[in-house]
């Protein structure tokens, strides 16, 4: 099971990084950088910037605004990545309850999308709800999850590595 379980996780994340689709790190692999004085393209990069120099607080800022700013914009793809991210950013503050009510939310606007758009970003939060899932110590729930995120990129032709 626990090879089934880092197979699966392995195999989703290269699928994700050959489909271009981006995720904070996870507990595991953050490292702490100084922060960047660059400043980011848009609300989701400056949130990684964050994240990735230990600035969690101001992550989950500027993800709360993003998501805001897309809900009043009606940029139902970036509100779900927002949420998504924001279900990182409180994985790694181990605040269970605000990610999981994240990535909640992330699925439930999901099937308002188009179905171009859809099925990449369905994926990439089941990745996250995966790994969540996983940190809680639920691992039939994750590799359930993990498996359907899995037959998704194979559905829209994802690579392989």
């Amino acid at each position: 099971l626990k090879y089934c379980l880092m197979a699966l996780l392995s195999f989703s994340l290269c699928l994700m990084a050959n489909l271009g689709i981006t995720l904070l790190p996870t507990a595991a692999t953050a490292t702490v950088a100084p922060p960047t004085q660059t400043i980011a393209a848009n609300p989701l990069e400056e949130a990684q910037q964050l994240y990735e120099a230990g600035q969690y607080a101001a992550a989950v800022t500027v993800l709360e605004q993003a998501m805001e700013a897309a809900q009043a914009s009606g940029d139902l793809r970036l509100q779900v990545l927002a949420l998504r991210n924001l279900a990182l950013v409180h994985q790694r503050l181990g605040q269970w309850e605000q990610a999981n009510q994240a990535i909640a939310t992330s699925l439930s606007l999901i099937d308002r999308l188009n179905d171009k758009e859809r099925l990449a970003t369905q994926a990439s939060v089941l990745d996250v709800q995966g790994g969540l899932q996983m940190e809680q110590g639920r691992m039939r729930e994750a590799i359930a999850t993990w498996e359907t995120a899995e037959a998704i990129y194979r559905q829209i032709g994802a690579p392989e590595k």
